[in-house]
């Protein structure tokens, strides 16, 4: 079953990239029952374009460097990112080398999909939160941590 994942809202233009939407892709695919021959070899296709989004959000301008732009004290939130990055990296590595034992439907495959799909879609809305303490906090506010 292919869920269909809403588009992630962006406070400030300048943090849209080409990436974005292969983030999605990746989410996507990750659930889709269809995996097929070839599914080991698209996640590694998307593999250095998740790093780059990665990369991208951890920059001056990008998502991490907005908010500490905003406020220097979310730093330690900042850094959890920056830490989830690599660990969501690290998963869907582990997942591609997994993929070249097991099939992509196989129990354990599927288990590992689904872990991987769960954290990018946890790890997309903390960001969201993030961002939208970031400016609710610089416009005078509490926040929502």
């Amino acid at each position: 079953m292919i869920q269909t994942l809403t588009p992630r809202p962006r406070l400030k233009p300048q943090t849209l990239s080409r990436a974005d939407t292969v983030h999605e892709a990746l989410e996507q695919a990750l659930v889709c029952e269809e995996a097929g021959p070839g599914f080991r070899a698209r996640l590694q296709r998307y593999a250095p374009f998740l790093a780059a989004e990665f990369d991208e959000e951890e920059g001056p301008e990008g998502v991490l460097g907005e908010v500490l732009e905003l406020d220097p004290g979310l730093g330690w939130r900042v850094a959890q990112f920056r830490r989830q990055h690599a660990r969501l990296l690290e998963g869907l590595r582990d997942l591609i080398d997994l993929l070249e034992r097991e099939p992509a439907d196989s129990p354990l495959a599927w288990d590992r999909r689904r872990r991987l799909h769960e954290d990018l879609v946890r790890h997309r809305r903390a960001e969201q939160r993030l961002l939208i303490d970031a400016h609710f906090l610089d416009l005078g506010g509490e926040g929502a941590a």
